[in-house]
C-alpha cells in the first residue's frame, strides 16, 4: 500500500497550500500552479482521461512556468489512465522547459516527478540520472525540503533493487531533516516507508511504532489518504503479529477513511483484508474480497493493476488442492505487473511458486527453485521471506530425497525463527520494561513531591501548632497514605510486568496447535542433554505417515485434529523425564535419558503401538493414523552433539518410511 499511495504524490506536492499546506509556509514549494488548474486537478483521480487531454489543450495555449505546471498534471492524469509512456514525455517536456525559467524550484517539482515516472517505470539507471541532477540543485540552493525529497526518492530506488540497509539509511537522512524543518507531512511519509521496511526485517514493534506516529501526525493534518494508509499497515503489522482480531479492526477503519476514488490503495487494502481472513482459515471471505479486489483492478488500471490479486487467487486455489490452476495464475501474475514490480515483489511471486511446485511434488524445479530463491532474500536483507524461504526449503529437499539437505535447511529456519521470536520478545519486554520505567520515574518523582509537600506540612504545622495542631497531623496522616499507595500500585505494576514477561516466554516455546513445546522451546533442552555425557541418550524423530493423503482426503481441519490427537496419544505414552516437541509440520521429536539401546527401542515402540489409538471423527468416518520413528542413541561419553544424533534418527527415520512406514529404525551407527 505505502508504494501506491505515490500514485498522486505529485498532485499533492503540486497543490500544496490547497488543504494541504505544511506548517511553515516556507516549507511549500514557491511554484504555485494557477487556480484553473487546481479546479481540473480536482477530477483527476475521477476522469483521468478527460484531465489529461484538458490539461494538454492548456499547455498548448500556456508560456513559461504556467505550462510547465499544466504539463506535469497532464503526466500525473495519464499516469492514473495508465498510460505510462505519454506520462513520461509529458514530464520530459516539463523539466526540459523548466530548465529556462529562472525559478530553480521549478524544475526541482519537475525533476521530483521525473524521477517518481522512471522509478515507477524501474527505469533505475536513468533515474539516479535525474536524481543526481536534482540532488545537485537542492544542495547547491540550501533548499532542504527538495534535499529531503530527494533522499526519500533515493531510499525508494534502493528499497526497489533490493538493497534494504542503504533504503533505510536514506529513508532515516530524509526523516531527519523532515524533522528539522517542521515537514510534518513529509513525516508521515518517511515514518510509514521506514515501517514498511521494518516489517520485513521483522522488526515488528518498530515498525508498529513508526505507522502508529504517521498515523498521529495525518490525523493531525487530516490528510485523508494517508490516514487510510497508515491505518492499513498497523493493521498488517498486528496480522503478522497473529493478533487478528486488532488486524481486522484497523483494516475495516481503513476501508471506511480511505476515499473511494482512490481505487489502486482500495485494491491493496481489500487484498491485505483477504489475507488476514486465510490467516484464520475463513476461505470463503477470502475470495469475496480477493474477487473484489481483481474486479476493482481491471475497472481501473487493466490487468498490471490486477497482478497482486491473481496471486491472491493462486493462494485460495492451492488451499483448495486445486495446485494446477494455482500455478497458471501464479505465472499470470509473473508474467504482467513488471512496471510496478520490485525485488521483494518478484521474490513473493516466486515464492508462492514454489510452494505450488511442492504442492504437485515437482521436485527436479522446485529443488533449484528454493537455492535461488533463499540467494535473492539474503541479498534483499528480506527475514521475513528468508525465513519462509528456509521452512520450504527443507520440506522439498526431503521430499526429494536429500535428508541430509532438508536437515540443514530446517536448522537455519529454525536458528532464523529463533532469532525473530527473540527479537520479538525482547522488544515487547523492553516495551514493558521502558513503561514500567515511567511509570517508576512518575512515582519516584510523586514521591519527591510528596516529601517536599511534607516537609512543607511539618514547617506549617509548628508553625500553627499553638492555633491547631491536630489539623497539620490529619493532612500529614493523608499524605503519608497516599505515599504508602503509590508504593503498593508500583509493587503491583513489577507483579504484572513479571506476569507477561512470562507469557510471553510460554508463547515463544509453546506450539498453539499442539500445546507442546515447539522448536524454539527444544534447542535449549538438547542442549542440556548434550552436556550430561555420563548418560546414555536416545533422540527420536517421528512423522505421522501419509499425513498429506489425510489433508487432502478430508480438509486440513480434520488434518489438524489429527496432529492434535496424535500429540495427545504420544504425550501419554512418552516416559517421565522425557520430552515430546512438535518439530515442524506433521513431524515430532522425543528425547530424554535411557539406560540401553534395548530399552530406547522399547520406548520407540510404545509410542509406536499409541499413535495407533487415534481416531478422529469426520465427515467420511472414523480417521486414524500411524507413525514412523528414526531412533538414534547416544551411548556414554561418546562426544557426538544433539544434531548429530538428530540427523542420524532423521536418516533412520527415511530408512523407515522406505521399508513400510508403521515401524521403528535405529541409527545403529552411533549407538553403543
Amino acid at each position: 500500500m505505502q508504494g501506491r499511495a505515490m500514485r498522486v504524490y505529485s498532485v499533492a506536492v503540486w497543490l500544496c497550500g490547497v488543504g494541504c499546506a505544511p506548517a511553515h509556509a516556507e516549507l511549500a514549494p514557491h511554484p504555485k500552479p494557477p487556480a484553473a488548474l487546481n479546479e481540473l486537478a480536482t477530477q483527476l483521480t475521477l476522469e483521468p482521461a478527460a484531465t489529461a487531454a484538458a490539461a494538454g489543450d492548456y499547455a498548448q495555449q500556456a508560456q513559461g512556468a504556467e505550462r510547465v505546471h499544466a504539463l506535469l498534471l497532464k503526466a500525473n492524469a495519464e499516469l492514473v489512465a495508465s498510460q505510462a509512456e505519454a506520462a513520461f514525455a509529458s514530464v520530459q517536456a516539463a523539466v526540459d522547459l523548466a530548465r529556462a525559467d529562472p525559478d530553480p524550484e521549478l524544475l526541482l517539482l519537475s525533476l521530483d516527478a521525473q524521477a517518481w515516472i522512471l522509478l515507477e517505470r524501474v527505469e533505475f539507471e536513468r533515474a539516479t540520472v535525474s536524481l543526481d541532477e536534482y540532488q545537485h540543485l537542492a544542495q547547491g540552493r540550501a533548499l532542504p525540503y527538495w534535499m529531503a525529497r530527494e533522499r526519500y526518492w533515493r531510499a525508494v530506488q534502493k528499497r526497489r533493487e533490493g538493497d534494504s540497509e542503504a533504503s533505510l539509511r536514506l529513508y532515516e537522512e530524509s526523516l531527519a531533516i523532515r524533522e528539522r524543518i517542521g515537514d510534518r507531512q513529509g513525516m508521515v511519509d518517511s515514518h510509514n516507508a521506514l515501517g514498511v521496511l521494518r516489517r520485513r526485517a521483522g522488526e515488528l514493534y518498530q515498525a508498529l511504532d513508526h505507522h502508529t506516529r504517521a498515523l498521529a501526525l495525518a490525523r493531525e493534518l487530516n490528510l485523508r489518504v494517508e490516514i487510510a494508509s497508515s491505518l492499513a499497515l498497523v493493521g498488517r503489522i498486528y496480522a503478522a503479529l497473529e493478533d487478528i482480531e486488532p488486524a481486522f479492526d484497523f483494516m475495516q477503519q481503513a476501508l471506511a477513511a480511505m476515499p473511494a476514488e482512490e481505487s489502486r490503495e482500495r485494491v491493496d487494502l481489500l487484498l491485505d483484508i483477504a489475507s488476514a481472513y486465510l490467516r484464520i482459515d475463513d476461505v470463503a471471505q477470502a475470495r469475496r474480497h480477493t474477487d473484489d479486489a481483481i474486479a476493482l483492478a481491471l475497472r481501473t488500471g487493466g490487468e498490471e493493476a490486477a497482478a497482486a490479486g491473481y496471486l491472491r487467487r493462486a493462494t485460495l486455489l492451492s488451499r483448495e488442492d486445486r495446485a494446477q490452476e494455482a500455478l497458471q495464475w501464479v505465472e499470470r501474475s509473473l508474467s504482467i505487473g513488471r512496471s510496478f514490480d520490485g525485488a521483494r515483489s518478484v521474490l513473493i511471486k516466486r515464492l508462492a511458486r514454489l510452494r505450488i511446485l511442492y504442492q504437485l511434488e515437482r521436485w527436479t524445479e522446485a529443488t533449484p527453485e528454493a537455492a535461488a530463491l533463499l540467494d535473492i532474500a539474503r541479498d534483499t536483507g528480506d527475514r521475513l521471506v528468508e525465513r519462509d524461504v528456509l521452512e520450504l526449503q527443507a520440506q522439498v529437499l526431503y521430499s526429494a530425497g536429500d535428508p541430509n539437505g532438508a536437515f540443514l535447511a530446517m536448522q537455519a529456519y529454525s536458528e532464523l525463527n529463533q532469532s525473530l521470536a527473540t527479537t520479538l520478545a525482547s522488544r515487547r519486554i523492553a516495551d514493558m520494561e521502558a513503561s514500567m520505567k515511567r511509570r517508576a520515574l512518575e512515582s519516584d518523582l510523586a514521591l519527591t513531591e510528596r516529601d517536599r509537600d511534607l516537609n512543607a506540612l511539618r514547617a506549617r504545622s509548628r508553625q500553627l501548632w499553638a492555633v491547631g495542631a491536630s489539623l497539620g497531623l490529619i493532612v500529614l496522616g493523608f499524605a503519608l497514605l497516599a505515599l504508602r499507595s503509590r508504593i503498593r500500585a508500583v509493587r503491583r505494576l513489577n507483579g504484572v510486568l513479571a506476569e507477561q514477561a512470562e507469557r510471553l516466554r510460554v508463547a515463544a516455546t509453546t506450539d498453539a496447535l499442539t500445546g507442546l513445546i515447539n522448536r524454539h522451546g527444544a534447542l535449549p533442552l538438547l542442549d542440556a542433554l548434550e552436556h550430561t555425557p555420563r548418560q546414555a541418550a536416545a533422540v527420536m524423530v517421528i512423522d505421522l505417515d501419509h499425513f498429506k493423503q489425510v489433508n487432502d482426503s478430508y480438509g486440513h481441519a480434520v488434518g489438524d485434529a489429527v496432529l492434535r490427537a496424535a500429540a495427545q496419544r504420544i504425550k501419554a505414552a512418552v516416559p517421565a523425564g522425557f520430552v515430546l516437541a512438535r518439530w515442524g509440520g506433521e513431524e515430532f521429536l522425543a528425547f530424554g535419558h535411557v539406560d540401553d539401546v534395548a530399552q530406547a527401542r522399547q520406548i520407540a515402540d510404545r509410542l509406536r503401538l499409541a499413535a495407533r489409538e487415534v481416531r478422529v471423527d469426520s465427515a467420511r468416518g472414523p480417521v486414524g493414523v500411524t507413525i514412523s520413528i528414526g531412533l538414534s542413541v547416544r551411548a556414554q561419553d561418546t562426544g557426538y552433539s544433539w544434531d548429530q544424533h538428530v540427523q542420524a534418527a532423521d536418516t533412520a527415520l527415511y530408512r523407515a518410511k522406505g521399508a513400510g512406514r508403521d515401524r521403528v529404525e535405529h541409527a545403529d551407527q552411533l549407538s553403543a
